[in-house]
């Protein structure tokens, strides 16, 4: 069995892939429990690092065939209708016969539990609605807020669906008609909190409740969350009795029973209802993750390794079952396999400080650790690779450069000398000082070493690429790039920055089709639509640039750049009213940007649009424009509105 076959890739040299692989890994191959297949798996790890280096594809890779990104579409499926009625037809029928036929609809919904908690069901009722006739629509939008008021035990999902579709909220006015503020506060308010309400998913109930009994279970499962800091007096323990008594079996039950255990410091019955939740609804991970912080609390480090084991078999990407099963291991002082746990877990949520904090304390323990056992054996190649590797994870790029330095050295023939690596790091560091050319270097002669050593030095030529793209040499960066690329034909990056590299060498078919294979294999990466949106804008498709620099903008929102361009495209579209708005964006995000403010008030005055030219105006005025220019623009507004009143009919 090949060290690719342990840790359950194919060759690559990627070693983000490689580090990913390794940490799912981990769940499966615990210390205490399987020592063996644990050291086993680290050794695989540390080969597939090794031989990543010298991976080399058996053949060249034939390049992806273009073709078009399609754009992202609504795929959720939706739950099958609960009544299939047809349309209502306010044209056709009267406007007392559609609310009767509407109103029924709900209220039979309302009574089937199982068909009221499926979304699908109410949106096969009100999709429809903005084609009503407005006193059909003002008729339910009064009579369904009524409904919410008196039926509270409705799922959050669907109160925020009616709410979208009836905008209470927004006529809160209108609504003061109809209602009593008490009444209307209260059920408004309900709108704005249910999201943090309880849930109705997976609830069971025996068969054969009425509606009376799932209502009356319902209301007093809500007023057990009441309860919860409540001291334990007879009026709690009736209502616990009655809530067991009605043999539910109900996710929530047991997540808010254990919750009370908890916090009377009854460990013991907190951890028998989040055992009983795991094992009546394995797929739930709230429960799995209660279990593995209330095993963390008593100490009991493999038990709550298994639990969140059990929560990462759920959704092997939860940061939070990520991020306990790394501290296990930290506790057990398994600083490697913690480190690369809370690594994945940072590429979940990025800006995790609880993470980051962690990683910087750990990586300085291996720093510590790694020179301690240098001092007995110095030439030990992966302990200076940890030390190397831990000073640049902590920012101490200072300290790395002192400590790569005398191993880069011509004469020292350690293993990671010849193959590159420590130049390599060493490279990082001096980029990260903003030393380029030692950078650059330091690559080069990462390079050089590693094919030497019979090694591919992919590192080095996406970062040499990478320095040659940003600094217009894209005869180079080329080069390296398609080097890269044969490496590791799916790299979103290195696919990416070799399309902008094309493009500048003005081969425009070769980047089109590389940009589109980056955008198939990561479609979450904007950097890429602002490549393919350069590209659309020198072949002047300005529908396909408008259309990537709005994808921009979703990950961007406030770049002013990008709504500076995105005005620029919609004005060669045609469109000047959405060529204004996005010019006002950038003034919004940049109040110095003159372009888009000129822009912006030579469009409202072309197109007659006095009020936004004064917005526009005021917009140039922040960015301290011109003052003879800004006069003519104020003369210039000033006649627009002396002519309106001048008219006729003004």
């Amino acid at each position: 069995m090949t060290c690719w076959d342990i840790i359950g890739i194919s060759p690559t040299v990627d070693k983000k892939a490689i580090k990913r692989a390794y940490a799912s890994k981990l769940k499966k191959h615990r210390p205490d429990e399987d020592p063996e297949g644990f050291k086993q798996l680290r050794l695989a790890y540390e080969e597939a690092l090794e031989e990543a280096k010298f991976y080399h594809p058996t053949q060249e890779q034939s390049p992806p065939q273009p073709s078009p990104v399609p754009a992202a579409e609504n795929t959720t499926a939706q739950a099958a209708p609960h009544t299939q009625r047809e349309i209502i037809d306010s044209d056709r029928v009267s406007c007392e016969q559609a609310v009767t036929e509407l109103q029924q609809a709900v209220v039979e919904l309302y009574e089937d539990f199982n068909a009221r908690i499926q979304l699908g069901n109410w949106q096969a009722i009100f999709d429809q609605s903005k084609t009503w006739d407005m006193e059909v629509l003002q008729h339910i939008a009064l009579g369904l807020l009524q409904f919410i008021g008196r039926n509270p035990f409705i799922p959050s999902e669907v109160i925020s669906y009616l709410e979208n579709q009836f905008a209470w909220e927004e006529n809160h006015s209108w609504l003061q008609q109809y209602f009593e503020e008490d009444f209307l506060r209260y059920v408004l308010n309900r709108v704005i909190v249910c999201r943090w309400g309880l849930s109705y998913r997976d609830i069971r109930f025996p068969e054969n409740s009425d509606l009376e009994t799932v209502e009356t279970y319902l209301r007093q499962r809500e007023l057990l969350t009441y309860l919860l800091d409540a001291p334990e007096d007879d009026e709690r323990d009736a209502l616990l009795s009655a809530l067991q008594g009605h043999n539910v079996q109900d996710p929530e039950l047991y997540r808010l029973l254990s919750s009370l255990y908890l916090n009377e410091g009854d460990i013991a019955r907190a951890l028998q209802y989040s055992e009983q939740l795991n094992n009546t609804f394995s797929g739930n991970i709230d429960g799995h993750l209660r279990s593995a912080n209330l095993y963390y609390r008593q100490g009991y480090f493999s038990a709550a390794c298994s639990a969140y084991e059990s929560a990462l078999a759920v959704d092997e990407e939860h940061p939070l079952a990520l991020k306990g099963l790394a501290a296990c291991y930290l506790q057990r002082y398994d600083l490697f396999a913690s480190k690369h746990l809370y690594e994945q877990a940072l590429v979940q949520v990025p800006f995790d400080m609880e993470a980051r904090i962690q990683l910087v304390q750990i990586n300085q323990k291996i720093i510590q650790q790694g020179l301690e056992h240098l001092e007995k054996h110095p030439k030990d190649t992966r302990e200076q690779r940890y030390v190397a590797e831990g000073y640049l994870e902590t920012g101490a790029y200072h300290e790395a450069i002192q400590f790569l330095l005398p191993l880069t050295k011509s004469g020292f023939f350690s293993k990671a000398d010849r193959d590159g690596e420590f130049h390599y790091l060493l490279g990082l560091a001096y980029e990260a000082i903003d030393q380029p050319e030692a950078a650059e270097n330091a690559f080069n002669r990462s390079l050089n070493l590693a094919v030497m050593s019979g090694g591919n030095g992919y590192e080095a030529l996406v970062k040499l690429g990478e320095t040659a793209h940003a600094n217009s040499k894209f005869k180079w960066a080329e080069k390296m790039l398609l080097q890269a690329r044969h490496f590791n034909p799916e790299s979103s990056k290195v696919l990416r920055l070799l399309a902008g590299s094309q493009f500048g060498l003005e081969k425009i078919d070769e980047a089109l089709e590389n940009i589109n294979h980056a955008i198939r294999i990561n479609s979450e990466e904007h950097h890429s639509y602002t490549i393919r949106a350069i590209i659309f804008m020198a072949t002047e498709n300005y529908a396909a640039e408008a259309a990537d620099l709005k994808q921009v903008l979703e990950y961007c929102p406030t770049c002013c750049r990008h709504w500076h361009k995105l005005g620029l495209c919609l004005l060669k579209l045609q469109q000047p009213d959405e060529a204004m708005t996005a010019f006002e964006n950038a003034t919004l995000y940049n109040t110095a940007r003159q372009d888009s403010a000129l822009q912006w008030i030579q469009l409202a005055l072309g197109t007659g649009n006095r009020d936004r030219a004064q917005l526009a105006l005021e917009a140039l005025e922040r960015a301290e424009a011109d003052p003879a220019q800004i006069t003519i623009f104020k003369e210039t507004i000033e006649r627009m509105s002396s002519e309106v009143a001048n008219e006729p009919n003004a």
